[in-house]
C-alpha cells in the first residue's frame, strides 16, 4: 500500500431551496404567536374590561373571516366602544351593538381586529373564525456543500480537505467520499498510491 491522498476543495453556493412555511401566524396582544391552518380569535367573550385597546393580527393570504359572536356597547357612530377590522392596515369596517357583522374575504396578506372600550358600559366582546390560504414558500439559504465520508457522517463547510488519512492505507480497501456543491475547484496536495500498469491493481 501507499500513503494515500490529500485533496483540497472549494465550492460555490448552490441556489437556495424553497421550504414550506406555516399557513399563517396568529399574534395576540401579548406578542405570542401560533401557527395554524384555521382558527378562532376572541377577546374572551365574557364582559371585556373598561378602557381597553386590544389588537390581534393574523398573517396569511386571502383570509375568510366569519363573526360567530358579537356584543359591544352600542352608540351612535360607535363613538364609545367598537370593534374594527383592518386588512393590511386599511380599515374594512367598524362595528358596535349586538348584530353580527357580515363575512369578509380579505385579499391581502393579513388582517387585524381591534377592540376599543371606554370607561363604562361593557359588553361580552367578539368571537371570529378565520381560514387563510398558504403563502408561497420562502427561499432559505442552504450549506455551500456537504462532505460525506464512508461512515455516512457529513459536515457543512465553505471549503475543506478530504483524505484517507495519508499514512499507509489499509489493504482490501474501498473508500468513498462525496462532496455536494457547485463549480468545485479540487487541488491534490498529496498522492501516493501503489503503481501498476493500466491501473490493474490500485488506482
Amino acid at each position: 500500500e501507499g500513503a494515500g491522498f490529500v485533496l483540497d476543495f472549494e465550492c460555490e453556493a448552490p441556489p437556495p431551496t424553497p421550504v414550506p412555511v406555516p399557513w399563517f401566524t396568529l399574534k395576540n396582544e401579548n406578542g405570542g404567536s401560533v401557527a395554524a391552518v384555521s382558527g378562532k380569535i376572541s377577546d374572551g367573550y365574557g364582559t371585556y374590561a373598561p378602557e381597553l385597546d386590544l389588537s390581534m393580527t393574523v398573517l396569511g393570504s386571502n383570509c375568510v373571516v366569519t363573526w360567530t359572536g358579537f356584543d359591544v356597547e352600542d352608540s351612535e357612530n360607535c363613538k364609545y366602544d367598537w370593534v374594527e377590522l383592518l386588512s393590511e392596515g386599511q380599515p374594512v369596517g367598524r362595528w358596535c351593538g349586538g348584530s353580527l357583522p357580515q363575512q369578509y374575504r380579505l385579499t391581502g396578506s393579513g388582517f387585524t381586529v381591534v377592540l376599543h372600550s371606554d370607561e363604562a358600559v361593557e359588553g361580552a366582546g367578539f368571537v371570529l373564525d378565520f381560514e387563510c390560504e398558504a403563502p408561497p414558500p420562502t427561499p432559505v439559504p442552504v450549506p455551500w456543500f456537504t462532505l460525506k465520508n464512508e461512515n455516512g457522517g457529513s459536515v457543512a463547510a465553505v471549503s475543506g480537505k478530504i483524505s484517507d488519512g495519508y499514512g499507509t492505507y489499509a489493504p482490501e480497501l474501498d473508500l468513498s467520499m462525496t462532496v455536494l456543491g457547485s463549480n468545485c475547484v479540487v487541488t491534490w496536495t498529496g498522492f501516493d498510491v501503489e503503481d501498476s500498469e493500466n491501473f490493474e491493481c490500485e488506482a
